[in-house]
């Protein structure tokens, strides 16, 4: 088995993401960081490869801010859409990461105002002029970043000899299970990609390219976000659904996956942490003041991730591992604003 050492920047290779080696561990595994979201998790070294053995061996398309690709003769369908490009791209056919780029196959120069958001809340904003036959390289996600709903919201406005006009607004949902399914090749750029139109030149607003159904919404009018409703009094909510809802979920893995032998650390913790945040959501949204994650002492693993995950949720108050009656540390209490 091959030797890490502290420090190495290495990819697991079953999801692309990319961390650090924190510490060696028992059983040939190591702690490693990911560098999403700095939460510590266990690996087992055959699950993990060094960084740049990963990026020599996988595959990937040019495409940094300066890209600008040959066109010999102008597309005959003119479009506009956003494209992900799985780049770097494993042996095993595992991307490292997604780049979102907008390519605006028109005729005309567009400018585009395009809010990148995640869970909600906008992470950044482009205001670019977007020449005709041309891509704009908006952002790029690695696969553990789906996890926090990525979207967009967009404006774009066609400029013409006489003028700025209105041309295409709308938001879209980034889903990378619905997503796959959309392959394509992609104008200009000459390679398959993941392909969501926003217009095409001749063809009902409300077709697109694929068996995407879930992307009907993107071709309505913008609507503003809507803040999601304060909690105020328990009298507004269901009092059957609140009486009923369990105080506590244990995440210990035999209870939450009848194959966890099968499952490696990596799988096993997202597990475990996607019932967690899918518990605490539900619970928020009955009623609850404050319910119990039971995630065990021993290393604590399980415990930090679920604090530094619940950490900036803007419906908690505040996450607390003291001595308990029933659970002794092995449960922290999750209370809500």
């Amino acid at each position: 088995m091959k030797n890490f050492e502290i420090g190495q920047r290495v990819v697991l290779i079953h999801t692309g993401v990319i961390a650090k080696i924190i510490r060696p561990e028992e059983h040939d595994m190591v702690i490693v960081e990911l560098e999403d979201d700095a939460s510590e998790i266990p690996v087992f070294k055959e699950n993990i490869q060094l960084y740049d053995e990963w990026m020599s061996r996988s595959k990937t398309f040019s495409t940094s801010d300066d890209f600008v690709p040959f066109v010999s003769e102008k597309v005959k369908d003119e479009a506009l859409l956003f494209v992900l490009v799985p780049t770097n791209v494993s042996e095993a056919g595992v991307p490292a990461k997604y780049e979102l780029i907008l390519v605006n196959a028109t005729a005309f120069d567009l400018y585009a105002e395009i809010d990148v958001l995640f869970d909600g809340v906008k992470e950044m904003t482009i205001s670019e002029r977007v020449k005709a036959f041309s891509p704009l390289k908006v952002d790029e996600f690695t696969p553990l970043e789906f996890g926090d709903k990525p979207s967009v919201e967009y404006v774009f406005q066609r400029i013409t000899t006489s003028g700025v006009e209105d041309f295409k607004k709308g938001a879209l949902k980034l889903k990378d299970k619905t997503l796959l399914k959309s392959k394509m090749m992609i104008p200009l750029l000459d390679f398959p990609a993941i392909g969501i139109h926003i217009w095409q030149k001749g063809a009902s607003p409300k077709k697109v390219e694929g068996s995407l159904k879930d992307y009907t919404k993107d071709f309505v009018s913008y609507r503003p976000k809507v803040e999601p409703p304060k909690k105020t009094v328990s009298g507004l909510y269901d009092p059957m659904k609140l009486a009923n809802f369990p105080k506590e979920i244990d995440l210990h893995i035999e209870q939450l996956a009848q194959n966890h032998t099968q499952l490696g650390p990596s799988q096993i913790i997202q597990i475990q942490l996607r019932a967690m945040e899918q518990f605490v959501n539900e619970a928020f949204e009955i009623g609850m003041d404050s319910v119990f994650l039971i995630h065990g002492v021993g290393k604590g693993y399980l415990r930090n991730a679920i604090h530094k995950r619940l950490k900036y949720h803007p419906h908690i108050l505040s996450v607390k591992n003291e001595y308990h009656s029933k659970y002794g540390h092995g449960a922290s209490e999750v209370i809500f604003l």
